[in-house]
């Protein structure tokens, strides 16, 4: 007789090499050892008892559904037409769409965002606060690093754009990068890397779309 997989269970087996009991406990929480040694919910201050992926069922059911164990109708329903929602959304965008205008500058680089902001706009206010001026924006302080707490800060347009890939370009540096292209030097992705641009601001050199003199 085939029997459970788990060490010292001798019970008959169900399914996935698992006892019906353990079987259960993996389609729940994705480890047929799970429960035994958990206690309570995670969301600090809750002390409710565990029900699944570390969570109560009230933040679990949350977690599920809206991908934020701490949401609450009234507090998304107040911020999310607001200026700071709207650059979380469009964070998300540009890091993990392939389709977003402007995902080659972002996602395609490598740039992500942590997972604290990722599945929460409730740690991303609580983090970034609310803005601090009109049309204010937000800002990586470096510009290779990701969206997360200690690189991230709320600028103005100019900042902002002093701080972008786009500033690394010089006309020096345009010049070089047109003679290059021309005279069969380098191509657009190894002009991209030479420079530490993305491809599109190397291809609106060369078709002077940008940089015009």
């Amino acid at each position: 007789m085939r029997k459970c997989e788990v060490e010292g269970c001798d019970k008959k087996h169900h399914a996935s090499g698992y006892c019906k009991k353990h079987y259960m406990i993996f389609k729940r929480h994705g480890d047929p050892r799970a429960g035994s040694f958990r206690i309570g919910c995670k969301v600090e201050g809750c002390k409710n008892k565990y029900y699944a992926k570390g969570y109560c069922s009230n933040h679990y059911s949350r977690f599920t559904k809206y991908g934020d164990p701490l949401y609450t109708k009234t507090e998304l329903h107040g911020l999310s037409k607001s200026s700071e929602y709207r650059v979380w959304v469009d964070i998300k965008t540009r890091c993990y769409n392939k389709n977003a205008n402007q995902f080659d500058r972002y996602g395609g680089r490598g740039i992500n965002i942590c997972d604290k902001w990722k599945y929460s706009f409730s740690a991303f206010y609580k983090d970034m606060g609310k803005k601090l001026f009109l049309n204010a924006q937000i800002d990586r302080i470096d510009n290779d690093g990701n969206y997360e707490p200690d690189n991230c800060r709320w600028v103005t347009h100019v900042i902002n754009v002093r701080n972008s890939s786009c500033s690394k370009i010089t006309i020096q540096k345009v010049n070089e990068v047109r003679t290059q292209y021309n005279n069969g030097e380098s191509t657009i992705t190894e002009l991209s890397e030479i420079y530490g641009v993305n491809r599109r601001i190397i291809q609106n050199i060369i078709r002077q779309k940008t940089w015009l003199f």
